[in-house]
């Protein structure tokens, strides 16, 4: 996620919609196809009130990652907001299909069917017509406030992979173990060539043929060790293409990862990711 977004998402959870607007304008200028800029500048167009401009950049967000929940939920609570509850029961019931542990999408359906439901004869309140529940648009006004219009993680982390979001502790750790199991590996290897990697180096300065050496270091490692390398750097390239994706991260650390990897040197990428912030 980028500094950019970052900011917006923050003035827009204090309720500073202005900049917020601004901020994801910015950042759809620094990339015109951000899903998440879109999706801001949609919610920060409904809470201005602009409703014709909001939808349109709902709509593009959508566009551009139909099964993300984060422009279908916010898109339903903006159509709710409207008066288009039919409409928005559609894109939250997409959301939470997208998410099932999605709960504002789940509060507004509910909310939307409470709605529906037919009122309870009873006499009017005073000084209110007849049949409107009272406290009605107040509810839905501290509804519309309260839930989180950017969905996001505890930890305020957002994900666009459910099963990482909803397993990120674990999903951490595993990072963190696969680059000292890549180093553990990476210092068995050499210790059992290193040896023959310096003779090899003593026999060319000899001008002797260094060719039986590289025949004897094919052998010298134990097949296990040489399958469970290959298996560890599998799993650091996998661990952090799906990290990225679940953050929407920078594909750039792929220029550092993939040659590391191909060194069988991953220990040295995967924590300069990690401690990076997997930015």
């Amino acid at each position: 996620m980028s500094e950019t977004i970052r900011q917006a998402t923050e003035a827009l959870n204090a309720g500073n919609f202005g900049t917020a607007l601004e901020l994801a304008q910015q950042a759809l200028r620094e990339d015109p196809r951000s899903y998440d800029a879109e999706v801001l500048q949609g919610i920060s167009l409904s809470q201005l009130g602009r409703s014709g401009e909001a939808t349109d950049a709902f709509r593009r967000a959508i566009s551009i990652d139909p099964v993300n929940p984060k422009a279908l939920y916010n898109f339903a609570t903006h159509l709710y907001q409207t008066g288009q509850k039919q409409e928005a029961m559609a894109y939250a019931r997409q959301a939470l299909n997208q998410d099932p542990n999605h709960a504002s999408a789940q509060q507004l359906i509910n909310l939307i069917q409470s709605e529906q439901a037919p009122p309870p004869v009873a006499p009017a309140a005073p000084g209110m017509p007849y049949g409107v529940q009272e406290g009605t648009q107040q509810q839905y006004a501290d509804y519309y406030r309260q839930a989180p219009s950017y969905h996001q993680a505890a930890d305020g982390t957002i994900h666009t992979i459910p099963w990482v979001g909803k397993n990120q502790t674990i999903w951490s750790v595993t990072g963190w173990i696969l680059g000292p199991l890549a180093f553990v590996i990476f210092l068995v290897t050499l210790s059992t060539m290193g040896p023959l990697i310096t003779e090899m180096f003593d026999a060319i300065s000899r001008g002797q043929d260094p060719d039986k050496f590289a025949q004897q270091m094919q052998g010298a490692v134990p097949g296990w060790i040489s399958t469970l390398s290959y298996a560890i750097a599998a799993a650091t390239f996998a661990w952090v293409i799906t990290d990225i994706i679940d953050r929407r991260g920078n594909f750039l650390w792929l220029l550092l990862l993939v040659p590391c990897t191909c060194c069988g040197l991953q220990f040295l990428a995967l924590p300069i990711y990690m401690l990076a912030g997997r930015r």
